[in-house]
């Protein structure tokens, strides 16, 4: 999915503006990816049937696209919160918030059928008995699971996305009392928020060379540093560059993720009592110690990727951005038109 571009027309206005503004865009494209998730149900007696998946659900991409869109808009919103808490309600986000964790628990049971469908075609033989007695268990929840965000969307999505949208809108009643309090502009609120998240990036990475835990905030804090660097990508190729490596470090911290979710299924976790049928037993041992193995791999993987020199690499040119925003003036902000009132 493409980014949303800032207008470098707009770095020089007050920074109430462009929030809204760049928050509109993610809007649109929220609802623009929630239309394409539509159910796609098989006959009863069919639907429990691993080979039958594909066609089960909505189409796993569009549940991708609007995770993303929507976790895009939240950061967003979240990002600019002492700015727009006169008018987005709390409410507002907490519905989003909702959406949200319906469609990362769908994506997230995605992401493990396809890692247990690879096993079961590529990985070694004693593996596959564990992988493919797990699948049916994942298929069942991530069924459910694309059926609960199918049936919420079109009850929930669209109230909620109006009454966001009448927040956001451009109303001098909401503006004008905002903009007497700060005189910064978009460039110098952006720069700030940059400087802060670059810092707790730059903290949380740290953690990480000597703490699994730690890896899921890092995440976090990687993904909304980049976000707020997408928006600038047209107005600066070092907004460009950072984003780039910074997806470098997420997808790292990503893949352990994953695998740390797939380890949390309770078919991988140590049996509290004796199961009659043993060899379930033995294939759900194998599947445990191959997926420990592959997270102490992801892990590793993640610290060579989270290396000082790493991220001073990725760190630097958002540095450099943050400078080149401070050169924007507030000039503009003098002979820029007031807002139309809504009519």
């Amino acid at each position: 999915m493409a980014t949303l571009n800032l207008p470098a027309k707009v770095l020089g206005r007050y920074p109430q503006y462009g929030a809204r503004l760049v928050a509109r865009g993610y809007l649109r494209r929220v609802l623009m990816a929630a239309a394409r998730i539509t159910p796609q149900a098989p006959p009863a007696s069919r639907r429990d049937r691993i080979d039958d998946i594909a066609s089960t659900h909505v189409d796993p991409e569009a549940i991708h696209d609007f995770r993303v869109a929507l976790r895009r808009l939240r950061s967003w919103l979240r990002a600019w919160r002492p700015l727009l808490r006169a008018s987005v309600s709390p409410d507002v986000e907490r519905e989003l918030q909702r959406l949200s964790r319906l469609a990362g628990r769908a994506r997230d049971l995605d992401v493990q059928q396809l890692h247990l469908a690879d096993i079961i075609a590529r990985g070694p033989r004693e593996r596959q008995a564990g992988a493919q007695w797990l699948a049916r268990r994942v298929a069942v929840k991530r069924r459910r699971a694309h059926e609960a965000l199918a049936a919420a969307l079109p009850r929930d999505m669209a109230p909620a996305a109006a009454r966001l949208s009448a927040q956001l809108r451009h109303d001098r009643l909401r503006i004008e009392p905002d903009r007497a309090k700060s005189q910064a502009t978009m460039a110098t609120a952006l720069a700030a928020l940059l400087v802060a998240q670059s810092t707790r990036v730059a903290d949380r990475l740290r953690r990480v060379r000597t703490r699994i835990a730690a890896a899921h905030r890092a995440r976090i804090a990687v993904k909304r540093l980049r976000y707020l660097l997408e928006s600038l990508e047209q107005w600066s190729l070092d907004a460009r560059l950072a984003t780039r490596r910074l997806t470098r470090i997420q997808q790292d911290l990503g893949e352990l993720h994953d695998l740390q979710l797939l380890a949390a299924q309770d078919a991988v976790q140590p049996a509290t009592r004796p199961r009659r049928n043993g060899a379930s037993a033995r294939a759900r041992v194998v599947l445990r110690q191959h997926v420990q193995a592959d997270i102490a791999a992801a892990f590793r993987r993640a610290k060579e990727a989270v290396r000082a020199r790493a991220v001073e690499r990725a760190l630097a040119p958002v540095r450099r951005v943050v400078r080149s925003l401070s050169k924007v003036t507030a000039a503009t902000t003098g002979t820029e038109r007031k807002p139309r009132s809504p009519r």
